[in-house]
């Protein structure tokens, strides 16, 4: 159950992954049809395989991270006919755009529920509701 965790956290690879192809349609190797499955598959396995090894070798996220972008950014390069220093700049701006938005997800999270003194949370919710991290008992489930 752990490793379907771990390959589902790698799922968030599938959107940079087509926002690199988006640019790159026109120069592809191959039609737009066989380049997606065969991309599709291939960041399957490799999720697959490395949250294999995250799992067994109890990796952190951050150890197998360098080595399963280095796999996806060959793979990438091997499905078009632009230059590498294309691909690279290619790649490294759809990942920062989508570092960019998970930056802003973890921000609007830690705003949201964290801490009894947050300000935005308390400003929406009612005074005599409990806060959502208290720990629920039958005196408030009753009220």
């Amino acid at each position: 159950m752990r490793v379907l965790t771990i390959v589902l956290d790698y799922m968030s690879f599938l959107p940079p992954a087509f926002l690199c192809f988006l640019p790159m349609k026109d120069q592809l190797k191959y039609s737009l049809r066989k380049t997606l499955v065969t991309v599709c598959g291939a960041m399957f396995c490799a999720m697959l395989l490395f949250g294999g090894l995250q799992f067994h070798f109890n990796f952190e996220s951050n150890c197998v991270l360098l080595p399963m972008l280095a796999v996806y950014f060959f793979a990438f390069k091997s499905c078009h006919k632009a230059t590498l220093w294309q691909s690279l700049s290619i790649m490294c701006a759809s990942l920062a755009l989508m570092s960019i938005l998970s930056n802003i997800a973890i921000c609007s999270g830690v705003l949201l529920f964290y801490g009894d003194d947050n300000i935005l949370l308390n400003s929406i919710l009612p005074e005599d509701a409990p806060h959502p991290n208290s720990p629920v008992t039958a005196s408030t489930i009753a009220s």
